[in-house]
């Protein structure tokens, strides 16, 4: 069994945030800090992919740039059941490729000396003691602090908090070059929410973003 200060589960945002910012507070504990990702970087994510400018300085706190191929928004617009809402405002977004954008925050955490893996799939996690035991695909740990990071259906939370967690929704992304679409999102630097199939009884919405895809516009 392998024991570590800290294991966090899941390498995105949020689990590499936190792993940057122990960096940041002490470097001794970032290097007991493991942190368990099941795919490997650069890997695809469900998401529109905007960081908001608050996103933005928050990195820049961590020491880092938002450094991946990005478009910048400065409008939205949003159609409901009864109306359709323009908002203007500069840069309200910068919108990124979450594969480039998680792959970036992971191997900056690794760079600062917190321990990465990859392709390691937790399956199981149990108190044990004064801390946690997390078995993986490949390897059993032990520690005091686990950070579930690990998304909507987090095995952490199913393991390790009552309860049922609630409603998982689900969502659907394809990406389309802006030659094959009239949606001129891309041209107008603008991100796009259609709530109007509620009216028909759907819980959802859909939502139309303009990104980057080898340097090629797309939404």
């Amino acid at each position: 069994m392998l024991r570590r200060e800290i294991i966090i589960v899941g390498s995105g945002p949020a689990g590499a945030a936190t792993a940057l910012r122990l960096a940041a507070r002490d470097p001794r504990l970032a290097a007991g800090t493991t942190i368990l990702e099941r795919a490997l970087h650069p890997r695809d994510k469900t998401c529109a992919g905007g960081v908001i400018p608050k996103g933005v300085r928050l990195l820049r706190r961590l020491g880092l740039e938002l450094d991946v191929p990005q478009i910048r928004v400065d409008r939205a617009q949003v159609d409901t059941p009864r109306s359709r809402v323009g908002v203007e405002e500069a840069d309200l977004c910068r919108v990124v490729r979450r594969r480039e954008l998680d792959a970036m925050l992971a191997r900056a955490a690794r760079d600062r000396g917190v321990e990465l893996r990859e392709n390691e799939h937790v399956r199981a996690l149990a108190r044990d003691g004064d801390g946690i035991r997390v078995t993986t695909d490949t390897a059993t740990y032990w520690a005091r602090t686990v950070v579930g990071a690990d998304g909507s259906g987090s095995q952490v939370r199913r393991s390790l908090v009552p309860g049922d967690g609630g409603i998982v929704a689900r969502a659907l992304m394809t990406d389309v070059s802006v030659r094959d679409t009239p949606w001129n999102g891309c041209e107008q630097r603008r991100y796009d929410f259609d709530f109007r199939s509620c009216a028909q009884g759907l819980h959802g919405y859909r939502w139309a973003f303009p990104c980057l895809i080898d340097g090629r516009a797309h939404a």
